[in-house]
């Protein structure tokens, strides 16, 4: 297999203890891995990482311009692809479903982008405000790219070339919402895009501040929680604006 960096993104939410578990599987996994911290990060916390074989800390700033980060300096590194995925999400991942992310891993060098969706099971561990609102963007941007894809987990697989279009032609005033706008850019750039699914990119936000990933209850009461919370619904719509309209504006600087 091509050597893969990790490019990812982390703003902790008690999820150290749980990556120290994974460390030697993460280090097996991946040439080098790059993680894109805020200023303000505790400083024991970036220690610990900093401590650890193949990872590299970088503070972004703005916090808005993360992801841009990430994806840069993991180019400096002599990796043939990248895997960009939030830190979050790659700890449950690799915690619940390590096979499933081998594979996804193995599966990236056949594509300059690689959207990595999730599997009907993986979704169904989402609030129904999460799916709602994503089935805006993932509706409108499937059919503009011209295959249907779930862009929302934000897991995505790229070339180095690909990186390289994407650095070029969004620049980290982009901010954040890139999940649709990524790839857009790629295919622009007369680039191969690709998709699949992940079982492993289950809905991680209830696992924060736990020793292991949530149990099916635990997940099942934040569920409840959030999709009874008008300002959870509120969020999540306001988050499928950005993308949707961050989507449009890539789209037009084609034109």
């Amino acid at each position: 297999m091509s050597a893969i960096a990790l490019a990812c993104t982390w703003a902790p939410h008690g999820e150290l203890t749980r990556f120290r578990r994974l460390a030697p599987f993460l280090i097996e996994n991946y040439g080098a891995i790059i993680i894109a911290m805020r200023l303000e990060s505790d400083p024991q916390i970036v220690d610990a990482l900093l401590s650890t074989p193949s990872v590299q800390v970088h503070y972004a700033q703005p916090w808005a311009a993360a992801r841009h980060a990430a994806l840069e300096q993991t180019l400096k590194t002599d990796a043939d692809f990248i895997h960009a995925c939030d830190f979050d999400r790659l700890v449950h991942w690799a915690e619940c479903d390590p096979d499933d992310l081998r594979e996804t891993l193995a599966a990236i060098p056949a594509a300059d982008c690689t959207v990595i969706g999730r599997t009907e099971a993986a979704w169904t561990t989402h609030p129904r405000c999460m799916m709602e609102t994503e089935a805006l963007f993932n509706d409108v941007f499937s059919r503009l790219i011209g295959s249907e894809m779930d862009f929302g987990s934000s897991a995505r697989g790229f070339s180095r070339s690909a990186a390289e279009a994407i650095l070029r032609r969004s620049p980290p005033s982009d901010g954040y919402a890139i999940d649709t706008a990524w790839p857009l850019v790629v295919q622009q750039a007369g680039m191969l895009v690709a998709y699949r699914e992940a079982d492993g990119l289950a809905w991680e936000t209830p696992d924060r501040y736990r020793d292991a990933a949530a149990t099916e209850a635990q997940r099942q009461e934040m569920i409840t929680a959030w999709d009874a919370d008008p300002d959870r619904w509120a969020q999540r719509v306001a988050v499928a604006r950005l993308i949707l309209n961050l989507g449009f504006k890539v789209w037009q600087r084609s034109g």
